[in-house]
């Protein structure tokens, strides 16, 4: 189990936008820096909702993984919280030589102000079969750390909307 935790200066429902865009694959150009070959949207089922594969190639000779995972939202009281759980899809069967991992992630988002959001990731992935421990504890434990440093980046990257109206 992975959990990390961070304050992005942005709002609530920015940082839980931008997280819910992010786990549909629109930083696409960074996941194929990464090795990560495969991210698409299987199934839209609502605002709320979506179902997304996700893939990358392993060195030689471990078998490249997958996962189909169910991305929710729902808005608490206060809070916002975002879970991505493993599923079987029929749009998204296993392939052969893939093996097919198990996740879990949950992502609270509380609000600070108006424009400061916790945000708290705890992460559990099971990649199935065997993997050495040097590419867990490199690769796999460090990109499920990364989620609210991620947010934070990108937060710190775009202006806010009166410094486009200023200009």
């Amino acid at each position: 189990i992975v959990q990390a935790s961070g304050a992005v200066r942005a709002s609530l429902m920015s940082v839980v936008a931008y997280m819910f865009a992010a786990e549909q694959g629109h930083h696409q150009i960074t996941m194929e820096k990464e090795g990560i070959n495969q991210h698409r949207v299987v199934q839209h089922e609502n605002d709320h909702a979506v179902v997304f594969q996700w893939g990358f190639n392993m060195p030689s000779p471990i078998s490249d993984r997958d996962a189909v995972f169910r991305c929710i939202i729902q808005k608490l009281e206060d809070d916002c919280i975002m879970s991505a759980e493993s599923i079987e899809h029929d749009q998204a069967p296993h392939q052969d030589g893939v093996v097919r991992i198990f996740g879990r992630r949950l992502l609270r988002f509380s609000p600070v102000s108006p424009t400061v959001t916790r945000f708290t990731a705890t992460s559990t992935f099971d990649f199935r079969g065997s993997i050495p421990s040097f590419i867990t504890k490199s690769f796999i434990t460090p990109a499920a750390a990364r989620a609210p440093l991620n947010a934070l980046r990108y937060f710190n990257q775009i202006k806010p909307a009166e410094a486009f109206e200023a200009a």
